[in-house]
Parts: C-alpha cells; structure tokens; sequence
C-alpha cells in the first residue's frame, strides 16, 4: 500500500461512507471505490462490509486501518519533526573562528545580551575559512583574513587585537605608554599554561633576541585574577580579552610595540544569510561603533 491508498482506506473508515470519504478527499466516487478495491486485491480479502449507504470494516479491515493509521501518524510527525528541525537550522546562526577569545568572551557576551538567538561556534584553522563559507557550511566568521566573493560572501574589519602587559603601578614600567619585549626580561612573569593568543610570536621574538624571561608557566588564568592584586608578577593578555574580563584597581596595561604583536581580525559572512545575522552584526556594531555596508 501507498502512503496515498493507506489514507483513502483510513478516510473512508472514518467516514464509514464512500461517498463522504470522496468528498473529504476531493475525488470521485468511482474513484475512491476502485482505490478500494486495488488495495483489497493487495491484501488478498475483503477489508469493508457494506450496509445501505454505509461502509463498514470487518475484522481484516480492522487490523489493516489500525496498521496503516499508525503507519500515517509516524510519517507526520517524521515530516513535522524534519520541518522544524529545518526551521531551526534556517534560524540557527552558525559561526566559525580562528581565536579561542572569540568562544572565551566574544559570544558569551552576545548570548548575554540575545539569550533568545540560537548560535553554534566552531573553531577552525584561517585556512579552513573561506572555503566553509562557500560550501555553506557555516553563516559567520571571524577570523585573521578577509574571505570575499562578490556574490555570496561579504567581509568587513571587526577587531585589532594587542598584546598588553599587565604591570602593577609600584613597578616603574607601568609609567609607559608601551614597552619592547625585551623590557621585561628581568620582571616575573606569570604566563597561562595553555597555548594564549601570542605565545609562538613571544616565544619566536624572545628565541631570535636571545632573551632570557623569568616565565612561570604552570597556572590558569582563574588563578592570576586572584593574585594579581597582591603580587608584583606582570602577566600577557590580549586587548580583546581586556574589553570584557580585566579590572584591577592597582594595576596598568601597556601594550607591546613590535608588529607581530598587534593582529587583525575581519568578518566574513554569507550575504543570503544576513536576516538572521543582524542581531549578531547590530550587537558588533553598537558595542565598537563599526558601520557595516549590506
């Protein structure tokens, strides 16, 4: 039995009238009889008993309808399970990065302000990028380069990051404006034990210079917050990190002057999908003042 001849058996059960039944599905009486009569042919035995006007199961038809009843409502609520799932993924913005900071503290502060829109992140390699985006696989990314194509992708400046140096104000060095790595080599430093924003070019700078910097390794960032008040240590962080997680009374932070240690970060974005991505887009722009072209 077809999904369409498993209706017309259920319709004309229901309606224990043929003519009732043709009605309801919008075709002829002769029709709707000679449906019945192929799927009888199917089963092999009479399905209906016929009383005057009035169309009745029998004990075989009974079994039949009950099956192809349940057979009906599982495919319904199979389509009706696959057309919100695809109602969701039409509103689901998905995004892609290349920094952890963007997963740290970009989107927990947008999902703090549109607890309501749906977001799914993925970090990826730069060069992983723009070809997700042409495949459709992903709506948004922020990353270090500009992925465009004049048809399908749009992309835009977002962010500057730095690398900043948090340095007590009772250390002299917190008087500057910047500073050179080499500043710091007879300073404490206190670095993250996971691999931060930086740490190949600080490593590759301090490698090539031949300095030698009193680096602590082996702590988290959770635990610097908390001895940052009553320690003279200096510690990295990035700018972007700053903007939402850094606020010591008695401390500074000077930025790096060496070019490797300032980067930039674009927005490349599908431009069929830019309905669902204005919440994400009206948060970029009204928290750092961008104008974007759509």
């Amino acid at each position: 039995m077809t999904f369409q001849q498993m209706k017309e058996l259920c319709t004309v059960a229901e309606c224990e009238s043929i003519t009732k039944a043709a009605e309801k599905l919008f075709i002829s009486q002769p029709a709707l009889s000679m449906a019945l009569k192929k799927i009888e042919t199917e089963v092999g035995v009479p399905l209906f008993d016929h009383a005057g006007r009035y169309t009745y199961l029998n004990e075989a038809g009974k079994a039949v309808y009950a099956f192809a009843s349940e057979t009906l409502s599982a495919w319904d609520s199979l389509l009706n399970s696959i057309r919100e799932k695809q109602i969701e993924d039409e509103n689901l913005i998905r995004l892609c990065f290349t920094s952890d900071y963007i997963s740290s503290y970009v989107i927990p502060a947008f999902v703090s302000n549109y607890p309501t829109v749906d977001i799914s992140i993925q970090l990826l390699d730069d060069s992983e990028i723009g070809g997700a985006l042409l495949r459709g696989n992903y709506d948004i990314a922020i990353s270090r380069q500009q992925w465009t194509d004049n048809e399908t992708i749009e992309s835009m400046f977002f962010y500057r990051t730095k690398l900043l140096v948090s340095i007590p104000l009772s250390n002299p060095l917190s008087e500057n404006n910047s500073l050179k790595l080499k500043d710091l080599v007879n300073e404490k430093i206190v670095r993250i034990s996971r691999k931060g924003e930086f740490t190949t070019e600080v490593n590759e700078l301090a490698e090539k210079e031949k300095l030698q910097l009193k680096t602590m390794k082996k702590i988290n960032y959770e635990a610097i917050k908390q001895l940052q008040s009553s320690f003279d240590f200096v510690y990295f962080l990035t700018s972007l990190q700053a903007e939402f997680d850094y606020n010591p009374a008695n401390r500074r932070l000077v930025p790096l002057e060496e070019p490797q240690f300032s980067r930039d970060l674009f927005i490349s974005y599908k431009k069929s999908s830019i309905d669902k991505l204005t919440p994400f887009l009206g948060w970029v722009r009204n928290r750092w003042g961008h104008t974007w072209s759509q």
